[in-house]
């Protein structure tokens, strides 16, 4: 399984903190088994599952760019039902966690902006 990994949400819809929030908290219920993503450094299709920080590689190997990857990864998601704010949300737990979150993904967003200004003026 892979520890880090930045797989982005381009090919899709924004979706709201608040409703990715909602996914989460009762992911069991909400969220598919898995969805396939891109990883923006490789350019690789990567799996995720529901409930796992992290993700898992796919033999497949890389294609030549990351929209063509995100791309290959959305037909499939496409074709399991997975609609954009579920692959939103698997997105996100994925990085940060499934369940409850100790704060809302809105207060998550305003301290790692603070952070990421505070880095800026270093």
């Amino acid at each position: 399984m892979g520890d880090e990994y930045n797989a982005g949400t381009d090919a899709y819809e924004k979706t709201p903190l608040k409703r990715i929030g909602e996914l989460l908290f009762d992911y069991e219920h909400t969220l598919p088994e898995l969805c396939y993503s891109a990883s923006t450094e490789s350019n690789e299709i990567i799996i995720l599952k529901r409930g796992e920080t992290g993700y898992y590689k796919t033999d497949w190997d890389p294609v030549k760019d990351y929209d063509t990857a995100i791309a290959i990864a959305k037909r499939k998601n496409d074709r399991m039902g997975i609609t954009p704010e579920q692959y939103d949300a698997m997105v996100f737990g994925s990085m940060l966690g499934f369940g409850e979150p100790e704060e809302t993904p809105e207060e998550q967003s305003a301290v790692q902006d603070e952070q990421e200004g505070d880095m800026k003026l270093s």
